[in-house]
């Protein structure tokens, strides 16, 4: 027969049954409140993040968006800088060009004035104002003239080196021939041998030129050719040019010889007009003529 339960004993036995549902309800509705709160911040973490991230991108634009701004201005302060760069360096240019324009015509006047023989000398500085455009002939006209004491024969030089020779004459102005013209007839002297012969143009574009009639000794490239002295209006010892084609054998009795200026005859700007007549050889040469 089963034993008997006592009303104490189930008393006891439903009281601890009571507090344990208790203790379960409170651990189960704080596990559930857990659960839900941690449910709705998972639910409400994406939506924040999406506007944290919002905020940092637009913090962001806004901070380029500044360095941007900066940026222009100071883009545009190294502009006004380069500009007035520029403009200062375009004063300094056009002084330099003046300097060395001038410089050039005191090197010229001096280097000139070292190779003067020891007869009186005129020299009077001339700018090349224009230029013949034929291919086939090579001058200049200058703005001195008969008023400055120029005449038909007068040499024009630039350093210690002869250009031209003055072919015609006005008050104010002068047309002269440069070497490279195939008209032009420059009586020089070969420095190293002492032959004389005729220089001219040689009518190509290599700008050489050519001497002729000499039938003596052959030259030497290298060679130095001067002006004879034979000409009464031209002073002697002026360098016409070096000669850089000798060959050795004569061609019709006469050797084939090109010779380079020492002055680019085609950039011209400016010369030295040398006025100049050896004692009495004029009037000696016009007796003779009688």
């Amino acid at each position: 027969m089963a034993p008997r339960i006592g009303p104490s004993t189930r008393n006891a036995a439903l009281a601890l049954g009571f507090l344990g549902v208790c203790v379960f309800s409170a651990a189960s509705q704080r596990s559930w409140q857990g659960a839900v709160r941690a449910s709705a911040q998972g639910l409400a973490m994406p939506p924040q993040r999406v506007l944290v991230g919002a905020q940092v991108a637009a913090q962001r634009f806004l901070d380029r968006v500044a360095e941007l701004w900066g940026a222009t201005a100071e883009v545009e302060r190294l502009r006004e800088e380069n500009r007035a760069l520029k403009e200062a360096l375009a004063r300094l240019s056009a002084d330099a060009h003046d300097a060395g324009e001038l410089l050039r015509s005191f090197q010229g006047f001096e280097e000139f004035r070292r190779a003067l023989p020891a007869e009186p000398i005129g020299l009077v500085s001339a700018r090349v104002v224009g230029a013949d455009a034929s291919p086939w002939r090579s001058s200049v006209v200058v703005d001195r003239g008969s008023t400055d004491g120029v005449r038909v024969g007068t040499p024009a030089a630039w350093g210690s080196s002869v250009v031209g020779i003055v072919v015609a004459v006005r008050r104010s102005a002068a047309t002269v021939r440069l070497l490279d013209d195939p008209l032009a007839g420059l009586k020089v002297r070969v420095a190293r041998t002492g032959d004389v012969g005729v220089l001219r143009g040689a009518g190509a574009r290599d700008g050489l030129l050519q001497l002729k009639w000499l039938h003596l000794r052959p030259v030497q490239a290298g060679d130095l050719v001067v002006t004879s002295g034979l000409d009464p209006a031209i002073p002697p010892g002026l360098v016409a040019g070096r000669v850089v084609r000798a060959p050795q054998t004569k061609e019709h009795l006469f050797y084939d010889v090109r010779v380079r200026p020492l002055v680019d005859l085609q950039r011209v700007s400016d010369v030295l007009l040398v006025i100049y007549r050896a004692p009495d050889v004029e009037e000696l040469l016009k007796e003779e003529t009688k």
